[in-house]
């Protein structure tokens, strides 16, 4: 699970470095399909293309969000960003025990094959640990922020519960 969940973290973070834009044209016919069959009622209002993964980003009902695929056209996962105020009490909760002075950075529900998360970016100083909950707010891992040309910082608390 870590290692998957590193994966897919560190596919982010390479897929934002060296993403080219792209026009809806120019994006494979499977993808496209494979968008649709996700989330038939909002177009994308981009679509950047890193390595063999395609982004989709996209507006619903007032909430940003986007989605990967391959180029096999399999879908990898959708983020929702959210207001840090939605979080559920649980989380907020650890927050305020093991990370009393961190900022909220950015909030996001990810859903994927393996189940569904809550993402809490956080930042204190040049520490930026994204933590990982369950749907249910259980605490899963700290994942590594995207590395800095200037950090060699660890991020707090690395087990697994």
């Amino acid at each position: 699970m870590k290692k998957l969940g590193l994966l897919c973290l560190c596919m982010i973070f390479f897929l934002n470095a060296f993403s080219q834009k792209l026009k809806s044209s120019d994006v494979p016919a499977g993808v496209l399909k494979s968008y649709k069959m996700k989330i038939a009622d909002s177009l994308p209002t981009s679509w950047e293309k890193t390595d063999k993964f395609y982004t989709a980003r996209f507006k619903k009902n007032d909430l940003t969000a986007s989605m990967v695929f391959s180029e096999s056209s399999e879908w990898i996962w959708t983020r929702w960003e959210v207001s840090s105020e939605y979080l559920p009490k649980k989380i907020k909760e650890y927050l305020t025990t093991n990370y009393p002075k961190y900022k909220v950075t950015k909030t996001t529900i990810e859903y994927k094959t393996g189940g569904e998360f809550y993402l809490v970016e956080l930042k204190l100083k040049k520490d930026k640990p994204i933590l990982r909950f369950t749907i249910k707010s259980d605490f899963v891992n700290v994942e590594p922020a995207a590395p800095s040309k200037n950090t060699n910082t660890e991020t707090k608390d690395t087990k697994t519960q």
